[in-house]
C-alpha cells in the first residue's frame, strides 16, 4: 500500500515556539509523499463482517522534523515504490526521509482549531513564527 498526499500538518513540541504547528512537503519533482504502508481484509469475529484496515509505516526522525516530533511516515523514492508493493523489497527502505527531500514552514495556529470556517486552503501557507 502507498498513500500519498502533498503535504502533513503537525503541531509542535520542543524547540519551536508552542503551539506553532509546522507544514512539511518533499521537495523533489515527485511532488508528492509517498508512504510505506500495509492493509488487509479480515473478518470482525464479533460481527462477522468483513473489514479492510491500513496503517502508514512511521519510522525515527530525520533532522528536520525532530524538533518537533519522534518519529515520521516512512517515505518511499519514486523508484520504490513498485519493489515496495510488489513485495520485493522490505525493511531495507523503512528509514527517515533524507533532509533534502522535505521542507517545513509555519502554518496558522487555526490548523488546531475545530469548527466552521477553519478549514480552507490557506491553512498551509507560511506565516511568521
Amino acid at each position: 500500500m502507498v498513500p500519498d498526499c502533498d503535504s502533513r500538518l503537525e503541531s509542535t513540541v520542543a524547540t519551536i515556539p508552542i503551539n506553532m504547528p509546522q507544514a512539511i512537503a518533499v521537495t523533489d519533482a515527485q511532488g508528492r509523499w509517498v508512504f510505506a504502508g500495509l492493509w488487509d481484509r479480515w473478518k470482525n469475529p464479533e460481527t462477522g463482517e468483513p473489514m479492510t484496515s491500513c496503517t502508514i509505516i512511521v519510522t525515527d526522525a530525520n533532522a528536520l522534523t525532530r524538533p518537533i516530533h519522534d518519529c515520521m511516515p516512512v517515505v518511499l523514492d519514486k523508484a520504490d515504490i513498485r519493489s515496495w508493493l510488489t513485495g520485493k523489497s522490505g525493511t531495507e527502505l523503512l528509514k527517515p526521509a533524507a533532509e533534502d527531500r522535505l521542507r517545513m514552514w509555519p502554518v496558522s495556529r487555526r490548523v488546531n482549531k475545530t469548527g466552521t470556517g477553519d478549514d480552507d486552503p490557506t491553512l498551509i501557507e507560511e506565516v511568521a513564527a
